[in-house]
């Protein structure tokens, strides 16, 4: 075996590169004249020189098997899209606070808004990413394209060759890159923009889910406003016809607005709060932040209920005990129908709102580009393969070069180093071979008794 092995590479060798002449032998530098003269860069080109046909002809040998190579792989294309970033219509990320938006002024802005539950550093655009690689997503791309067919997998395998297939990319201005790879053109660009549609309409999905939800307790809030309301009229309607119509000053008018605009908050914290421990724990931060703020109302409530002579109310520049008792009573009712008037009109302006955002079917994106069939492939780049391969070729050639040239020069040196050194490389070689023959012939052993 190792004199076959010899034998093959000797062929090899003689059949590319011609004997060094005289010339050649006498400037190839040896062990013994290393030891007297350090070896130049002429050395080094000689060297190269003498072994230019093996060198030139690796190269070409090796760049003709690229190009074949590069030839037989089959093509991929890459299919692109891109959308617009979301805005806060079209990503309900905050639950119902983007429909209660009012609360956040009458609040001191600390709730208003779609965007306050997001984490920091985190913006829509990723949102809209996360939802673009998560399975569900996948799952739809799979099964719309029918691609168990397309790549021969199923299940979990599947799943993780699509989602390496797809990019997804959130650019520095907020726009949404989807880009899919395939070796069918027409299945990039269809499989590029169902990604984009299947985001539609999941987004569509949540913003609906979140807005029936935020209807449900509304309307239940609704009806008991409702009957609280028609109560308040006619406790009015029995007050003025026993005592005859009263009229209050245009300062105790304001301070009952101050009262109904306070309940009003409570009504629609409570509201959001209920929406929210829907989809969060109890120690959720937003979650505590709305229970904070519903404590406060309540208590500048009871301040305002509790207001004596001698208290000075957070709101009324005139405590109620300072009216006569009959105007206390009139304040009290006014008060209450004042209230009831007010919740009625925001919450059933808030029903009807949540009933078209739940109802909406309108596009939740704005697509920028759509995916188009693409015309040129992605990969293989077979120039760029071809001369990649070529110049590996080159450092290989010129390393087995040198590393052949060193080994001949300590053969005719350096005899003993170089049998010890012989003895090792045939001492692993056939072990080698002897582990090879051992693992063909425990397979063949095997199929021999699967067969039987």
């Amino acid at each position: 075996m190792p004199s076959f092995s010899r034998a093959i590479w000797r062929q090899f060798i003689l059949s590319f590169a011609r004997p060094p002449n005289k010339m050649e032998r006498n400037s190839i530098p040896t062990d013994q004249a290393s030891n007297n003269t350090q070896i130049s860069f002429w050395d080094y080109l000689l060297l190269l020189l003498k072994w230019r046909r093996v060198i030139f002809f690796n190269i070409i040998a090796v760049g003709i098997v690229v190009g074949i190579i590069s030839l037989i792989i089959p093509s991929w294309f890459i299919a692109t899209t891109t959308i617009l970033p979301p805005s806060k219509d079209t990503i309900n990320v905050g639950g119902i606070s983007s429909m209660l938006g009012g609360l956040g002024s009458l609040m001191g802005g600390g709730g208003g808004g779609g965007g306050f539950l997001l984490p920091a550093f985190v913006t829509p655009s990723d949102i809209y990413a996360a939802i673009l690689e998560s399975r569900t997503t996948i799952e739809r791309i799979i099964q719309e394209n029918n691609l168990e067919e397309q790549f021969d997998s199923e299940g979990e395998l599947l799943r993780k060759k699509v989602a390496s297939l797809t990019r997804i990319e959130v650019l520095k201005n907020g726009i949404i890159s989807i880009s899919f790879e395939a070796k069918d053109p027409v299945l990039a660009a269809n499989v590029t923009n169902d990604y984009a549609s299947i985001l539609n309409d999941i987004n569509k999905k949540i913003n609906s889910e979140q807005a029936g939800n935020t209807r449900k307790f509304i309307g239940g809030r609704l009806e008991q406003t409702e009957k609280d309301l028609e109560i308040a009229e006619n406790n009015m309607r029995s007050f003025q016809e026993k005592h005859g119509a009263l009229d209050l000053t245009e300062q105790l008018k304001a301070q009952i607005q101050n009262a109904a605009e306070l309940q009003s908050q409570l009504v629609l914290a409570e509201i959001e709060l209920g929406v929210l421990r829907e989809s969060m724990s109890s120690e959720n931060t937003t979650v505590r932040k709305f229970q904070s703020r519903i404590q406060q109302i309540k208590k500048q409530l009871q301040n305002l209920e509790e207001s004596e002579p001698d208290k000075e109310s957070l709101f009324l520049t005139l405590p109620f005990s300072k009216a006569p008792e009959l105007g206390l009573e009139l304040i009290r009712l006014t008060r209450e129908l004042k209230i009831q008037e007010t919740l009625f009109e925001l919450l059933k302006t808030q029903f009807e709102q949540a009933k078209i955002q739940e109802e909406r079917d309108t596009p939740t994106i704005q697509i920028l580009d759509v995916a188009k069939t693409p015309e040129r492939r992605s990969r293989p780049l077979r120039a760029k393969m071809v001369l990649m391969g070529m110049l590996g070729s080159l450092l290989f050639s010129v390393l087995a070069i040198f590393v052949i040239e060193y080994f001949g020069q300590m053969k005719k040196n350096n005899r003993d180093t170089f049998d010890k050194f012989y003895t090792v490389v045939t001492l692993l070689r056939d072990d080698l071979n002897s582990l090879g023959k051992f693992i063909y012939g425990r397979r063949t052993r095997d199929t021999g008794v699967r067969d039987n």
